[in-house]
């Protein structure tokens, strides 16, 4: 009997994360109706979707023992850490501080994630950024968000 080896360790990885997220969508969509293909319930689409992704990850995963592959470079855990944290902050910050303060957060300590970042690079991204966040979310569709910090 032959032992099943791993071949590509990236699409190992990368399957799992689908199955993970697929699962994830599952279960936050669980509280919602169903229903079928003619009468499409609020949970349908989600249900379809956390399906989809459960498909792509098995299918990817099952490659990964079957298909040649590289393996898994390393990452550094600065990036992750502060793209990750940086996310958080806009989502506690945009209802307090407004869409624009939010947007220049996050481009501002995401941009600290690469070592070679320039500030005066950041500063016109992020000005940019929160311009085209504040004309496009705010005007454009109508998101009920404040754009400036909410006054004492």
């Amino acid at each position: 009997m032959a032992a099943v080896r791993l071949r590509h360790p990236q699409d190992l990885g990368a399957g799992l994360l689908f199955l993970v997220f697929g699962v994830g969508a599952w279960l936050t969509s669980g509280d919602l109706q169903v229903g079928d293909a003619a009468t499409m319930g609020p949970g349908y689409i989600p249900r379809l979707l956390a399906l989809g992704l459960m498909l792509v990850g098995a299918v990817t995963s099952f490659r990964a023992f079957a298909a040649e592959g590289p393996a898994v470079e390393r990452f550094g855990v600065r990036p992750l850490i502060l793209v990750t944290l940086s996310v958080l902050i806009f989502a506690v910050a945009v209802r307090t501080l407004g869409a624009v303060v939010a947007t220049l957060l996050i481009v501002g300590v995401g941009s600290l994630a690469d070592r070679e970042s320039r500030w005066g690079e950041i500063a016109v991204a992020a000005l940019a950024l929160a311009v085209l966040a504040v004309g496009l979310f705010v005007y454009a569709l109508g998101v009920q968000m404040p754009v400036w910090p909410a006054r004492p």
